[in-house]
């Protein structure tokens, strides 16, 4: 955080507030500063936190809010809860899509977020067709065919492309804030990786590492694994 608040500050020459949005599920760890001291220099950078599991006690403020982050935030709690229930995610899943038609939202917003409901909640794939089979039984009996059959699969379909163009995405933001410049051959190696798990190991490593070099060394190392 600290890297890319001074990075971003030199090169937009703009004041940067930067935000930690904690997922983990780990109730105590809430880090919300860095700074070291060295032959008498110091510098230090304390940032504000948003703790997701803290909102697990303010269910009923979720619920009544009209925010679509909150449905976001409801998501990823119960997805947290049923790690190890794939029936009790089923019904959340189900909750929690259905609770969008009931909000008010446009139909692109509920579009949006039942694509990342389906995303964050993943189910075995008979468990997802019946969760699909529900929601259109749900948009039939309140008369609001907001998807299609045609919608239902392409969300399927793209939610593998557009995660590992997401991925591609902001691996190359990341690389382009710590080196600025990225060579045609970098990207063309990257682009032509499809495993996502490949692409977030290659981001992991983009962050940690100190030179456009080391990191050009990456791809045929984690490919040929």
């Amino acid at each position: 955080m600290y890297v890319y608040n001074y990075r971003i500050f030199d090169r937009y020459d703009r004041f940067v507030v930067s935000l930690a949005v904690l997922s983990d599920e780990n109730p105590s760890w809430k880090p919300n500063q860095f700074g070291y001291s060295l032959w008498g220099f110091r510098t230090e950078m304390e940032f504000p936190i948003v703790k997701l599991l803290d909102y697990r006690d303010k269910w009923d403020e979720l619920e009544k809010s009209q925010n679509p982050f909150a449905v976001v935030v409801m998501a990823h709690l119960k997805t947290q809860e049923t790690s190890n229930n794939d029936e009790s995610r089923k019904r959340w899943k189900s909750y929690l899509a259905k609770r969008l038609y009931e909000r008010g939202y446009e139909r692109d917003d509920i579009i949006q977020l039942l694509r990342f409901i389906d995303w964050i909640m993943r189910l075995p794939d008979d468990m997802n067709i019946i969760f699909w089979q529900e929601i259109q039984q749900y948009e039939e009996g309140k008369r609001m065919p907001y998807l299609s059959s045609f919608e239902r699969m392409a969300i399927k379909r793209g939610l593998e492309q557009g995660m590992q163009q997401e991925v591609q995405r902001l691996l190359f933001q990341i690389l382009k804030i710590k080196f600025e410049t990225v060579h045609k051959n970098l990207i063309d190696k990257v682009n032509s990786i499809t495993d996502t798990d490949i692409l977030e190991m290659l981001h992991h490593y983009a962050v940690l590492c100190n030179s456009i070099a080391d990191f050009e060394s990456k791809p045929n190392d984690v490919v040929s694994k």
